[in-house]
């Protein structure tokens, strides 16, 4: 865990762990990241957070990265999050200027997610702390 991370602990029985990623200058609040398990179906969920995102045009990427021994697909999306029992969003209108990091970790015979959510400067300037905590991941 990056030392400026703290972990909290998460009202949701499916989440493993709850990392609090302190603001960046500027943000309202601070960003999140979560580790849950276990997704049966690794596309399926990337497509259904994806789903939770009103995006802007060219506001998703994806990029390659090995975790261990297995070739892993971060999503990165950028726009206004519907993520209101994660993000602390009341109303029906969604949070602008978000951005989610996610990426599903085969584990065993399981998949986990991974996901940090938050204000976009927040989300891009932990950035490299996430894909750090990403690749120490070890597969049993």
């Amino acid at each position: 865990m990056p030392p400026t991370w703290r972990e909290e602990r998460s009202g949701s029985l499916t989440d493993v762990a709850l990392f609090v990623v302190p603001r960046a200058a500027g943000d309202a609040e601070d960003a999140t990241v979560t580790v849950r398990a276990p997704a049966k179906d690794p596309a399926a969920t990337l497509a259904n957070m994806e789903r939770s995102f009103d995006l802007c045009a060219g506001c998703k990427t994806s990029t390659a990265m090995t975790v261990d021994t297995a070739t892993v697909t971060v999503l990165d999306l950028k726009g206004a999050s519907w993520f209101p029992h994660v993000s602390g969003q009341t109303g029906k209108s969604p949070k602008p200027k978000f951005e989610m990091v996610v990426a599903v970790v085969p584990v065993d015979k399981t998949h986990y997610i991974f996901r940090m959510l938050g204000p976009e400067a927040t989300v891009s300037a932990a950035r490299p702390d996430y894909d750090a905590f990403l690749a120490s991941v070890r597969r049993k």
